[in-house]
């Protein structure tokens, strides 16, 4: 009916008329079905109501199904679907809480100079600026259901499983002028920011919530969210070297909980902090690259030990022998201050 009707009669009368099309672009889907592939209809009882959705999740969760949604297609929609995307919006949400949580008290003060972040802030700006540029594109496009996916593995894998992650000590234990505890508060200012106005299309409710709560914070004015530009990130945290580094750094990452995991699973460990690790890294030219970084607060081990010389006997091995890591109790007791 939309496109044989409206979409063709409009058109053909408008260029009848006016000489030019009634509208600049038309963008169309394909049909609401259930999970089974059928069209929803009151005689077969599996119509699904956006009240209902509403009611159970919240209109920003029926927005989310919308927004993931490959509309190039007929939609499928159901309550196990929705259950899923609810973790989704879980993820996103607790990432922006967290961030409100840790920047309390920012002032621009604190801000630290681009140039004398540690590498991990720098790599975090990088992805800023990439994953900024992709958003920014997949919106132009109408690629909702990629910017969103693009948005949510940001969330999950370079902020709550590692920059997060590892922040985490200097956020709660160091002094609160440290400049560590300063840059990470820094660029975690950067990506509320950017998660805000990449978001606030998709969960306008939930954007709007934690900006007002963070405008109370610093006292600033009540500028609605949905009025803010997006973000135009300078091109100085582009750098596709450290991109390479932290690639390999996260290969090495990798790595390591999956060999802590082995030893988990044999109860011979908890946690990677009860631990300590001889690492072997085959590539010298990224070594002199790293040389200055604490893998132990990377890796989140209690001790990480850079060695020179190879070693078969490592409990994992790489098919080239260009990485290996071995994992031994460490004789740290545990601080009962730090927890």
């Amino acid at each position: 009916d939309q496109h044989r009707g409206w979409f063709q009669t409009s058109l053909l009368e408008s260029c009848a008329v006016y000489g030019k099309s009634p509208y600049k672009a038309v963008l169309t889907h394909g049909f609401v079905i259930d999970e089974k592939g059928r069209k929803m209809s009151k005689s077969l009882g599996n119509i699904i109501l956006p009240d209902d959705v509403i009611k159970k999740y919240g209109a920003d969760i029926l927005r989310i199904w919308v927004a993931s949604s490959n509309y190039n297609e007929d939609l499928r929609i159901s309550f196990e679907n929705l259950d899923r995307l609810a973790e989704s919006y879980r993820k996103i949400r607790n990432t922006i809480r967290f961030l409100i949580g840790n920047m309390k008290g920012w002032t621009k003060d604190e801000d630290i100079f681009h140039n004398n972040l540690p590498s991990l802030e720098k790599y975090i700006r990088h992805r800023l600026f990439e994953v900024n540029l992709k958003v920014k594109k997949y919106y132009e496009e109408f690629n909702f259901h990629k910017a969103f996916q693009l948005i949510l593995s940001f969330c999950s894998k370079e902020l709550s499983t590692l920059f997060f992650d590892i922040r985490k000590d200097c956020l709660y234990c160091d002094s609160l002028r440290s400049n560590l505890r300063q840059s990470a508060r820094t660029v975690m200012f950067d990506t509320f920011n950017c998660l805000i106005t990449w978001l606030s299309p998709i969960i306008p409710f939930t954007t709007e919530e934690a900006w007002q709560s963070w405008r109370e914070e610093v006292n600033d004015s009540n500028i609605s969210c949905h009025l803010l530009n997006f973000n135009q990130l300078p091109e100085t945290w582009s750098n596709k070297k450290l991109d390479e580094i932290w690639n390999k750094i996260l290969e090495v990452r990798n790595v390591f909980f999956f060999s802590v995991e082995e030893k988990r699973k044999l109860k011979k460990i908890k946690s990677s902090l009860e631990v300590k690790a001889n690492l072997y890294i085959k590539d010298k030219s990224f070594l002199k690259e790293v040389k200055d970084m604490d893998f132990a607060e990377i890796l989140i081990a209690s001790e990480v030990k850079l060695v020179e010389e190879f070693d078969k006997s490592y409990d994992f091995v790489a098919e080239n022998n260009d990485l290996g890591i071995r994992i031994e109790i460490s004789n740290g007791v545990k601080c009962p201050r730090c927890w």
